[in-house]
């Protein structure tokens, strides 16, 4: 059996992750990405970048433990497959970020000794650049759904009015 609607505590924390996300993407594209490593602001974006990635990951993990528990409406396959996307680019993404983070020492820095300086050249650095290009996919997967749940939401007026009229 499925549900009607999705449950309203995966609702809220779609909505809540998602503002998250968007303001991550917005925060390592806009601010991070152009500051130099010498840069003394960047210690504080990126704690604030790290931080808030750990709070997606735990919120991500209260999603994923109230999907399998409660009912969800029926989706076509393609709306599965991008949401089983979105779910993985998301844990991928973080996963990127924390081993970019402990395997250069970037998280001892941020939230270690004051003093101590970024490394340079992390932009070369395997797991960085992972982390970059995982944040550009997940960028265009969030686009496409969002243009996609607008045109189904589009589509649906159109066919409970197009009902009413017959």
């Amino acid at each position: 059996m499925t549900a009607a609607r999705y449950h309203p505590l995966l609702v809220a924390l779609h909505w809540v992750v998602a503002a998250l996300i968007l303001g991550m993407l917005a925060i390592g594209f806009l601010v991070i990405a152009p500051m130099s490593a010498d840069d003394p602001a960047k210690i504080g974006v990126l704690k604030l970048h790290m931080a808030t990635g750990a709070l997606i990951l735990a919120l991500m993990l209260a999603r994923v433990i109230v999907r399998w528990r409660t009912q969800a409406p029926e989706n076509p396959p393609v709306a599965r497959l991008a949401h089983l996307g979105l779910y993985l680019l998301i844990f991928a993404l973080i996963g990127a970020g924390f081993a970019t983070a402990v395997l250069t020492g970037v998280n001892l820095v941020v939230f270690g000794a004051p003093g101590q300086s970024l490394p340079a050249g992390l932009e070369h650095f395997p797991t960085r650049v992972a982390h970059v290009w995982l944040a550009i996919a997940l960028a265009l997967l969030i686009a496409w759904h969002v243009g996609a749940g607008a045109f189904h939401r589009i589509a649906s007026r159109r066919a409970v009015e197009a009902g009413e009229r017959a």
